[in-house]
C-alpha cells in the first residue's frame, strides 16, 4: 500500500509543495482529450508540457526531462509503447502512465515490461488517474518503482497486484499474494 500524498494542499486549493517543482509531459493525439487532460493537470502541477505524438514527445522529453509522463498508446508517427521504449533506453526513473482505449493483453504485457506505473483504460476515471499520480509522486520521493523484476522473465506489479511470467498473467490466490507481498517487502532479510 502507498501512503497518501495530497496533490493539492488543503490551503485554498493551491498546488501542493510536493508537486510544485515536478515536471509532467502529456502526450495525446486527440486534441480535445489533450486539452481536457491539460486542464485537469493544471490543478496539480505548474510545469506541464504537451505533445501530439511520440516523436514530439521524445523531443519534449529531451528538452524538459519530465518527472512524470502520461501517454496514449495509439498515436501517429510513433505509438506510445515505442515512445516509452525509447525513453527507457536512457532513463529508467521517469514515471510513466499509459492511457488507451484498448484493453489488449499484449499492450498490458509490454507495459509491465517497460515498468509503467499504471495502464488506464479510456474514458479515464479521475479517481484512477489521481491514484496513479499519487503512486508516481511516492515513487519519485522514494526513488522506487511499483514494478519489481523478479527474474529475466518474471515481473510483479505491486500496485495492480499482477504477476507476469513469460508474458502470461499468473493468477494468485489470496494467501499466495500475501506471501509474495511479504517476501518482497522484506527482500533483504530472512522471513519466518
Amino acid at each position: 500500500m502507498y501512503k497518501k500524498i495530497d496533490l493539492i494542499s488543503k490551503n485554498n486549493n493551491q498546488i501542493s509543495p510536493s508537486t510544485k517543482s515536478m515536471k509532467i509531459l502529456y502526450v495525446e493525439d486527440d486534441e480535445i482529450a489533450r486539452e481536457n487532460g491539460l486542464e485537469y493537470l493544471e490543478n496539480y502541477f505548474e510545469h506541464i508540457y504537451e505533445a501530439s505524438n511520440g516523436l514530439e514527445g521524445l523531443a519534449m522529453f529531451d528538452k524538459h526531462k519530465p518527472d512524470i509522463i502520461i501517454t496514449d498508446i495509439e498515436m501517429p508517427k510513433m505509438n506510445g509503447l515505442e515512445f516509452v521504449r525509447k525513453i527507457r533506453e536512457s532513463n529508467k526513473n521517469t514515471q510513466v502512465i499509459i492511457t488507451t482505449a484498448f484493453s489488449d493483453k499484449e499492450y498490458l504485457f509490454t507495459a509491465i515490461e517497460l515498468q509503467l506505473v499504471k495502464y488506464l483504460i479510456k474514458p479515464i476515471n479521475e479517481k484512477n488517474l489521481e491514484e496513479a499520480l499519487q503512486i508516481c509522486i511516492e515513487n519519485i520521493d522514494e526513488n522506487s518503482s511499483n514494478i519489481i523484476q523478479i527474474s529475466s522473465n518474471t515481473f510483479f506489479d505491486t500496485y495492480n497486484k499482477t504477476l507476469v511470467v513469460d508474458k502470461k498473467i499468473i493468477k494468485l490466490r489470496t494467501k499466495e499474494l500475501d506471501l509474495l507481498m511479504l517476501l518482497l517487502k522484506h527482500k533483504t532479510r530472512f522471513v519466518t
